[in-house]
This record gives C-alpha cells, sequence and structure tokens, in this order.
C-alpha cells in the first residue's frame, strides 16, 4: 500500500479538478460501455453514495462489495478484485 500511496496526489487534477470533463451534464449517460465499479465493505460511508451516483448516472453499471475491504480494495484485496474482474468480463463475453 505504501508503494502506491503516491497515486493518491497525482490523480488529484483528474478527480477533484474533473480534468476530463466527465461530470458535465449527460456525458457519463453517453457511454456505451459496460462498467464494474467495486466497493470496499469498511470504507468511508461517503464513498457508498458516490458508487450509487454512479451506478444511477451510467446506463450499463453495476456495483459488487468486497467485504472486510476498504477503500483501497484492489491494493488490499487483489485477488478478491481479480476474481470480480475476472466474472464480469467472462459475463460480457460474446461467446
Amino acid at each position: 500500500m505504501t508503494r502506491s500511496i503516491h497515486i493518491i496526489p497525482a490523480a488529484r487534477p483528474a478527480l477533484h479538478g474533473d480534468r476530463a470533463g466527465l461530470q458535465a451534464p449527460g456525458v457519463l449517460g453517453a457511454l456505451t460501455l459496460p462498467v464494474l465499479l467495486i466497493e470496499g465493505a469498511e470504507t468511508h460511508p461517503v464513498m457508498f453514495d458516490v458508487t450509487r451516483g454512479l451506478e444511477r448516472r451510467l446506463p450499463d453499471a453495476r456495483t459488487e462489495r468486497v467485504e472486510g475491504a476498504g477503500h483501497m480494495v484492489p491494493v488490499t484485496h487483489p485477488g478478491a478484485t481479480a476474481a470480480l474482474l475476472r466474472e464480469f468480463w467472462q459475463s460480457r463475453s460474446p461467446l
């Protein structure tokens, strides 16, 4: 986790400044790709509101929760994250 901590401040312009304009009305609703939102069950409660808001705005999104995980799910629970991603993409496979 400490090896990845530098990513947090580096992401600030994209997340807090909305450099890509993703928060503009209609932008997320126009996406046509499937989205998997992964949240940790032990994260700060406000993050559940963020996830629900994204899920409402994204037309093809679903949310999975990892029990026992906090906010940094992919860092602290890589196996659970990989399993969710694998299942998500297999369920979307055209084959």
